[in-house]
């Protein structure tokens, strides 16, 4: 991928991939894929009767937010109690999803929070903490 690790907020995903591909414009596409033991640990989470809730970074736009469900929807995550996305005026990062962990943890006791970055576990609300290694997907445009 012409991106080489780099995370590049705006721009078009052109094929062939000669330059960047923005994450907006790469998230519209709805070609991610699962990482197969995270997919696991999430069907026997909702085997159990435990309510998952997703908090992401992606800015909260019809768009991206549909794409979003799409996606998930797609490669197996089905029946999630929550999508929560970050207004434009959230703040940074780790403080949104603090704020919505708080918010989640007035109704639930929040049992494991799992993550792939800082943000997604700092600030409590949440019995456990773990983080997830979450490898690139490399692919070849068609």
């Amino acid at each position: 991928m012409a991106n080489d690790f780099a995370f590049v907020a705006a721009g078009p995903c052109a094929a062939p991939a000669q330059m960047p591909c923005g994450s907006t414009s790469f998230d519209q596409l709805t070609r991610a894929t699962a990482i197969l033991p995270t997919l696991k640990v999430y069907q026997e989470a909702k085997a159990l009767g435990v309510a998952i809730f997703f908090i992401t970074g992606r800015f909260d736009d019809p768009l991206e937010k549909s794409s979003t469900e799409l996606n998930l929807w797609k490669v197996g995550y089905e029946g999630w109690s929550g999508l929560y996305l970050r207004p434009d005026h959230a703040g940074t990062v780790a403080a949104y999803k603090t704020g919505i962990r708080k918010k989640i943890a007035k109704d639930y006791t929040i049992i494991a929070n799992i993550g792939d970055q800082d943000s997604d576990l700092d600030g409590g609300f949440a019995e456990r903490t773990f983080k997830f290694p979450i490898p690139f997907t490399l692919f070849r445009r068609q």
